[in-house]
């Protein structure tokens, strides 16, 4: 058995990106999810297993006789993020330039991509829209068609990315997630595959 993700909106979109809009993600933290094209996949068996592994309270995988640390270095490495900078803050139901262009409507996966349409010709609020987009797919990712807007306030002040300690908050995300499954192995419960599929690509270091 395999658990896999599947970002199939943001591999098709990186597939039509002009050399214009290339141009001005590559100048970012985020460049790396331009080449984000394949799906990724992990044994569910390994994933089981590093989930029954997590000690919560020292943020490391416990193997009979050895220690595994995990750190914010490794997603630095993984990504590409820097870890130095301001931290950010989660704010849910924000107003903002970003969540205007939505005009009203739901944050879903379906209306980032109308809004990516709509807006290809104006650079500055596609980039918002497809690092949203990453967001949702990848650096945050979240259960079914569910986004989280909690730094999408950040992406109205595109000069301020780089201040930002972007990889210390995936690493808390996904430590936030190993935690989550980790209670739900801990508790005796069935295999939980759908919380699974939130760490499974931050797991794999893609």
């Amino acid at each position: 058995m395999r658990h896999s993700y599947i970002p199939m909106n943001l591999s098709s979109i990186n597939e039509k990106l002009t050399t214009t809009q290339c141009a001005y993600i590559e100048c970012t933290p985020f460049k790396w999810a331009m080449y984000i094209s394949n799906n990724f996949s992990i044994s569910g068996g390994l994933l089981w297993e590093l989930v029954s592994r997590w000690d919560i309270r020292s943020r490391v995988f416990r193997g009979r006789d050895r220690i595994v640390p995990f750190t914010p270095v490794d997603v630095s490495f993984a990504l590409g993020f820097s870890i130095v900078g301001k931290s950010l803050v989660v704010e849910e139901d924000q107003q903002c330039q970003t969540l205007d262009l939505f005009k009203g409507a739901e944050v879903t996966i379906k209306n980032i991509r109308k809004q990516l349409r709509c807006h290809k010709k104006k650079l500055v609020n596609f980039f918002r829209l497809y690092i949203l987009l990453s967001f949702v797919e990848f650096y945050f990712p979240k259960i079914g068609n569910k986004v989280f807007t909690g730094f999408i306030k950040q992406l109205d002040n595109l000069s301020s990315f780089d201040t930002h300690s972007w990889g210390l908050d995936v690493y808390n995300f996904v430590v936030s997630s190993l935690r989550e499954s980790s209670v739900v192995l801990k508790e005796g419960k069935k295999q939980d595959t759908k919380t699974f599929k939130q760490v499974c690509c931050h797991i794999e270091g893609k």
